[in-house]
């Protein structure tokens, strides 16, 4: 991150990780315990979902709108079938995508479609798909994660899931970041041991150094 962007104050121990309790919040029906499945499909028939998701979702860019939500739909299922809920963020949103009328959108749905549809294009390396420009992805990514230290526990580890979507926008760089984040969610809600614990001031630590986010 460059260093002349001013410093945000974000205490480490505003993490909902248990640095006073030691968990993260959950959010949304797909993400009861991120790390409680141990369903697990080989890295190939994981990839192979994935680019049958990817297809989906630019299959619906591509057809009509009548056909918009079932291609959204089918690019969900390949995503749940590649391993437990490793995509329970993406799925959501897939989710989320389908109960938002085509027409006669509130401003709030409309800002709504931007961020789920940004996050996707970014988790499936599709910038601007659906007409949704991509923004500056590292800047929305820390937005995430400072927004994520702000609003209740149920909320955090959506806005954390969507630093690494924005993340993912840049493929391989920024891997570091996102493992950083993603060991973050792995970190169940309840029962975390001592070395989670540690694992969350560090990650948390690091990634307020890499975002320019005071602790």
């Amino acid at each position: 991150m460059r260093k002349n962007k001013p410093a945000v104050s974000v205490p480490v121990a505003a993490l909902g990780l248990a640095l006073t309790a030691a968990v993260i919040g959950t959010a949304g029906p797909a993400n009861a315990d991120v790390s409680s499945r141990t369903t697990d499909v080989s890295s190939a028939a994981r990839a192979s979902h994935f680019q049958q998701a990817r297809a989906y979702w630019k299959a619906g860019a591509e057809g009509p709108n009548a056909t918009r939500y079932d291609a959204f739909n089918a690019a969900r299922k390949e995503l749940a079938a590649a391993k437990g809920d490793r995509y329970w963020h993406e799925e959501d949103n897939l989710v989320a995508l389908t109960k938002i009328p085509g027409t006669q959108v509130t401003p709030k749905q409309r800002a709504a479609v931007v961020r789920l549809t940004r996050e996707l294009n970014g988790f499936f390396h599709t910038p601007g798909l659906y007409s949704i420009k991509p923004g500056n992805p590292l800047k929305i990514a820390r937005a995430d994660w400072i927004k994520s230290q702000q609003v209740a526990s149920a909320e955090q580890k959506v806005w954390i899931a969507g630093a690494i979507d924005e993340l993912h926008s840049y493929k391989k760089r920024y891997a570091k970041q996102r493992n950083l984040l993603s060991e973050l969610l792995e970190i169940p809600n309840t029962g975390t041991t001592a070395e989670e614990r540690a694992i969350a001031r560090r990650n948390s630590r690091a990634l307020n150094d890499f975002f320019e986010v005071s602790a």
